[in-house]
């Protein structure tokens, strides 16, 4: 009988081991497609500024062979798309520097339009002004919601290379970015954040 028990578990094993090697072999060979990126940036590019540049751009990167973008939608403590999430809390709906239009929706329709898949990029992440290291600190973000801030031993705002912090363990603070992020994702056709 205890022989027989051992071959079971032996032939389960083999089994179990056998479907392991199989769904990571599948997985991997799945995964082997190759990323070409692309970051979009409102810094030193012009792209993201009018919808004619944005779809010359994607002609120029898919004849380019990359087949992926990667545009900002978070940076200077305003976002780059359309944002409930910031109106409500700070009172505009996207960077006054694209009022009337969304730059991520246009780059999702023509970056789709040629094969090109789309990413959201968060730039800024928990930093909420980029002061230069000289008051005032925070920007709008940490003058409206100062708890929100990151500070050092002494209370002043944390800043580290110009950059203004918020506290990344605050639940607040994780709740805007996480809702910021989420807002990206159910409002847009994205490929990935």
């Amino acid at each position: 009988m205890l022989k027989n028990q051992k071959y079971l578990l032996k032939t389960k094993f083999t089994i179990l081991l056998l479907f392991v090697l199989l769904v990571s072999t599948s997985t991997i060979l799945g995964q082997n497609k190759e990323f070409r990126g692309v970051k979009l940036t409102d810094v030193d590019s012009q792209v993201l500024f009018s919808e004619k540049s944005i779809s010359e751009a994607m002609d120029l990167l898919e004849s380019l062979n990359i087949n992926a973008v990667i545009p900002v939608v978070w940076n200077a403590g305003v976002t780059q798309y359309r944002s409930k999430i910031v109106d409500s809390l700070f009172g505009f709906l996207i960077d006054p520097a694209f009022s009337g239009r969304d730059p991520l929706e246009t780059v999702i329709i023509e970056a789709h339009r040629v094969g090109i898949e789309v990413y959201p990029w968060f730039e800024y992440g928990f930093s909420s002004f980029y002061s230069g290291g000289t008051p005032p600190f925070g920007g709008h973000i940490l003058q409206k919601y100062p708890k929100w801030a990151a500070r050092s031993l002494n209370g002043d705002i944390c800043t580290k290379n110009g950059f203004d912090w918020m506290s990344g363990i605050n639940p607040d603070v994780q709740n805007f970015i996480i809702g910021l992020t989420t807002e990206v994702i159910r409002n847009y056709d994205i490929d990935g954040v």
